[in-house]
């Protein structure tokens, strides 16, 4: 009975331990996660500046150095050029208005969620989400976008990638079934 009552007091004293360790280590934690959460955001506008969109802003109070970037050369048409001239009156790609103010993440996300219970491919999120008045080449520069932003959306947990390549869906149970 005695080796009873030592070993609830020795799982009671390390039960306190370990409240006490995770109490000492809430802020440093949460202060960690929260700036994993502004790197991310930040890595994505440096994404968006270097394709030559402009980022959409997360915090009105929030401050961003942006690098100043060379003057591309006379030579070729650059990415930002060319998503230039088919950008909407605010600046970012030509997002279709049902998803403006959103980033294309969002919009693709917001697409998947719509075809719940579907599967959709790349190609349907991409005639979803921009409109259809741009060169060849800034479809392409588009196409890279949405292809970086559908894998970001898969590592974060958004929705899933089913087992087609390019094709994606909201519903878990759609992934066993596309591999029959």
């Amino acid at each position: 009975m005695q080796n009873l009552e030592n070993l609830h007091e020795a799982v009671l004293k390390l039960k306190v331990y370990y409240q006490q360790l995770l109490e000492n280590n809430e802020a440093a934690i949460a202060k960690i996660q929260l700036d994993n959460s502004l790197i991310e955001v930040q890595i994505h506008h440096i994404d968006a500046v270097l394709l030559g969109l402009q980022p959409i802003p997360t915090d009105p109070l929030q401050l961003v150095v942006e690098p100043e970037l060379p003057k591309p050369s006379a030579q070729k048409p650059t990415v930002s050029k060319r998503l230039n001239k088919s950008k909407n009156k605010k600046g970012g790609p030509p997002i279709r208005e049902k998803y403006q103010g959103m980033s294309v993440l969002g919009a693709a996300t917001e697409v998947i969620k719509n075809w719940a219970g579907e599967v959709i491919s790349m190609q349907e999120i991409f005639t979803e989400i921009f409109s259809q008045h741009h060169s060849n080449r800034t479809q392409a520069d588009l196409k890279n976008l949405l292809s970086r932003e559908l894998s970001r959306g898969v590592k974060e947990g958004r929705f899933y990638r089913t087992n087609i390549s390019g094709h994606y869906t909201w519903d878990l149970s759609k992934i066993e079934k596309t591999s029959a």
